[in-house]
């Protein structure tokens, strides 16, 4: 099993007991750490998980603890990212069936730009179902789902 980028909002919700993705982040989180994928997550993500806390959004010791406890790798973003990023934002913009041209984020191109780019990455988990629809990126996505509470 390769390696498994962890986007933004899965690292929220796996850290937020009171996050709509919590229960089926920790169900997914945990699952490929017991089968032995390593974690990953981009720059872009830690700046973002990052900011939440210095914002009082989210412990920084709890964010901090994620990527030291499950040894996450930091992934950078160079320019080749840059351009792969660049480059999946325009593919997207040409799969509108409406008049509207649809847009993916940076951050978000940023993230799956990694995704792409680096080969022992073979699964992507995230909360965004706009991110399967992202031609050129051929990954193992885990789309995490809200879990109703019992």
């Amino acid at each position: 099993m390769g390696v498994a980028l962890v986007d933004s909002s899965a690292y929220i919700g796996y850290l937020d007991v009171g996050d709509a993705l919590h229960a089926h982040a920790v169900e997914v989180v945990e699952g490929l750490l017991r089968a032995g994928s390593p974690l990953a997550i981009s720059a872009v993500t830690w700046a973002e998980v990052l900011r939440g806390a210095h914002q009082g959004h989210h412990d920084e010791e709890m964010v901090r603890g994620f990527v030291a406890d499950f040894n996450v790798a930091i992934v950078a973003v160079d320019a080749e990212v840059a351009e792969q990023a660049a480059t999946l934002q325009a593919q997207y913009a040409k799969t509108s069936r409406k008049h509207e041209t649809p847009k993916l984020r940076t951050p978000d191109a940023l993230i799956l730009a990694t995704a792409v780019l680096y080969a022992d990455i073979d699964t992507v988990v995230c909360g965004d179902g706009q991110w399967l629809s992202v031609p050129g990126v051929d990954a193992d996505f885990r789309l995490l789902r809200e879990r109703k509470r019992r």
